[in-house]
């Protein structure tokens, strides 16, 4: 785990609301576009990152640079084509993230030509973190275990697991951050976020940084 100063820690702040912000709103979209309405009477479906916000995620997020969002409610009997229609719904939200993450690599010649000689190396370091964070929360939250989006969307296909999962979800988070401290998710998803920023900035200029 690297070194977290105070501009790192100011850094992964912004780029947390930001990510939170695209993947919260997608996913409620996402949801209701498939038949279920509850995100969007719970609230989720807005720009606001703090309806997504989840304590134990953002700390992982700080800490780690991979965490995850407040549990999205969705009934899979609700949805068009039953529990398969998860698949669509996180499908979207992982798309999303590497959509935000295009966007921040595209603007990288913009901020070098637009701002200030002292403000271009600011505003291009903090997409290029975007832009990296951005991917690996995406990857991160296709990892089936909760309390991944992708595990929480496992584990509502069975009521009473997942019940008995959303009672414990503090235990639950704890021990992500327990196995998080391993460095072992870090390590075993790197390669594929190298993939994925590589794929992602292919003919695009000045973004060596991220290759």
């Amino acid at each position: 785990m690297q070194d977290i100063t105070l501009a790192t820690l100011l850094t992964r702040i912004v780029a947390l609301f930001v990510i939170l912000a695209v993947y919260g709103l997608v996913l409620s979209w996402a949801a209701a576009r498939m038949g279920d309405p509850g995100p969007a009477e719970d609230g989720r479906m807005t720009f606001n990152p703090f309806a997504h916000l989840d304590i134990l995620g953002a700390i992982a997020f700080l800490i780690f640079g991979m965490g995850w969002m407040r549990p999205l409610s969705v009934d899979p009997g609700t949805l068009r084509w039953n529990a398969a229609g998860l698949l669509p719904v996180l499908l979207c939200g992982f798309l999303s993230l590497l959509l935000l993450a295009s966007i921040a690599i595209l603007l990288l010649p913009w901020a070098a030509t637009t701002f200030s000689y002292s403000g271009a190396p600011v505003v291009g370091g903090f997409l290029v973190v975007l832009a990296r964070l951005a991917v690996g929360f995406a990857l991160f939250n296709l990892v089936p275990l909760p309390p991944t989006t992708a595990g929480q969307f496992l584990f509502s296909v069975y009521p009473r697991l997942y019940a008995a999962l959303d009672s414990r979800r503090t235990i639950v988070g704890l021990v992500m951050l327990a196995l998080l401290a391993t460095s072992f998710p870090g390590r075993a998803l790197a390669p594929f976020n190298q993939d994925l920023l590589r794929f992602l900035s292919r003919g695009a200029p000045m973004v060596s940084t991220l290759r």
